[in-house]
């Protein structure tokens, strides 16, 4: 009896450690686990350490242009000795296009609309400003374009007379204009990523208290590079449009 009851035991016990291994499996911190798109066709995402105003955005965007490149090669390949296959491969590749577009949408409207952006304004300046805040991804029907819309509004401090020409660089025309770079966490330049926000001052009176709605997109081959993004900083027109 002695004998049996310790089988029995040795038994119990083993099978414990199993079921207490096989629950452990799936909390590994050190594994992934496949996303439900990855079956149903979908891009599977990989995301690295966030950016504090960007996220994760600059990382599926390159996915995403990777992706579209080495598809494109393989359909000019297909196009060149065998029209009939590139032609049905050609809808796959936009698809696939469409299902990036569909999810990079979705991340922006979930994880980054209403998210501030730092906009270090020049001093000396007639206005103020808020910082920027990311709008939504443009694009007909909701689906993006490929350019990221941020938005803020600019204040007039006091009033301005004479002639447009006259007023400042951020007059041109009939166009409020502020002129941006973009900086990484350190404040260093991220180079050749400037952009220009207008607004129409058309039959606007320049007087203190006026605002105007300003929007800055930035392109998906600028959005790439904004890993370390720390915001944006007001520059002159001059600057703007120097190399």
């Amino acid at each position: 009896m002695n004998t049996i009851y310790r089988i029995f035991w040795f038994a119990a016990l083993s099978c414990m450690v199993l079921s207490c291994a096989g629950c452990g499996n799936g909390d590994d911190p050190g594994e992934t686990a496949q996303s439900p798109e990855a079956a149903g066709g979908q891009p599977t995402l990989s995301l690295g350490t966030p950016n504090p105003y960007v996220k994760n955005l600059p990382q599926l965007e390159r996915e995403r242009i990777e992706e579209a490149k080495q598809l494109q090669q393989e359909l000019r390949q297909l196009l060149a000795t065998d029209l009939e296959k590139g032609e049905a491969f050609r809808l796959q590749v936009k698809e696939k296009a469409r299902l990036w577009d569909e999810k990079i949408s979705e991340y922006v409207g979930t994880n980054l609309v209403g998210q501030t952006i730092p906009l270090k304004p020049l001093e000396g300046r007639p206005y103020a400003f808020d910082d920027l805040t990311i709008a939504y991804y443009t694009g007909a029907d909701k689906i993006p374009l490929n350019s990221l819309k941020t938005k803020t509004t600019a204040t007039i401090t006091q009033d301005l007379t004479g002639d447009s020409a006259d007023v400042g660089d951020f007059i041109l025309g009939r166009n409020f204009s502020i002129y941006v770079k973009a900086v990484d966490l350190d404040g260093n330049d991220i180079p050749d990523i400037k952009g220009v926000s207008l607004s129409s001052a058309r039959g606007a009176e320049l007087v203190e208290g006026r605002t105007f709605e300003l929007y800055l997109n930035v392109g998906s081959r600028d959005v790439v590079r904004l890993d370390n993004f720390g915001g944006f900083v007001e520059i002159t027109r001059d600057e703007y449009h120097a190399k």
